[in-house]
This record gives C-alpha cells, structure tokens and sequence, in this order.
C-alpha cells in the first residue's frame, strides 16, 4: 500500500501577488512558493550603499530608477521573486 499524496496546485504570478504580506521574503518558481531567506547584514549595507552611490547619479542622469526592496520582480507567468 502506497502513501496517498495530494498535488499542491501551482499558482500563476496574479495569485502569487495576492498572497498576505507576513514579513517574509517569498519566490514563485515555475509556480511554487518558496520561502527566502532574510538578507544578511552585510548584503543591507551594500545594498545601502548603492543606492546612496547610484540614486543621485541615475536621477540626475534621467537613466531610470533606483529600487530597493520590497519589490516584485516577473520573470515569467510562473516566476517571480518578491524583494
């Protein structure tokens, strides 16, 4: 006799992006959520950084914008990262 197992349905990028903001850093990937772990201090203090190095600079220069998280970012209908 076999383990039953039930199949997790995958979820597009649209139920992705409806899922709760708990604090979490999330991933959708070929669309299963998968839980990322927090940035480390020395990766906020280059990511600070950089923006403090690049923002006025890109700003000035019109070449677009500077982001820091949280954001999404699409990939794909099935991938996304949440940053």
């Amino acid at each position: 006799m076999g383990v039953r197992t039930e199949a997790i349905p995958k979820l597009t990028y649209e139920q992705f992006r409806q899922l709760p903001e708990d604090g979490k850093g999330y991933e959708l990937i070929r669309g299963e959520v998968h839980v990322t772990p927090a940035p480390t201090t020395t990766h906020q203090w280059v990511v600070h950084n950089l923006d403090l190095s690049l923002g006025p600079h890109v700003e000035r220069t019109r070449l677009g914008q500077v982001l820091t998280a949280p954001l999404d970012v699409r990939l794909s209908e099935e991938t996304a990262l949440r940053i």
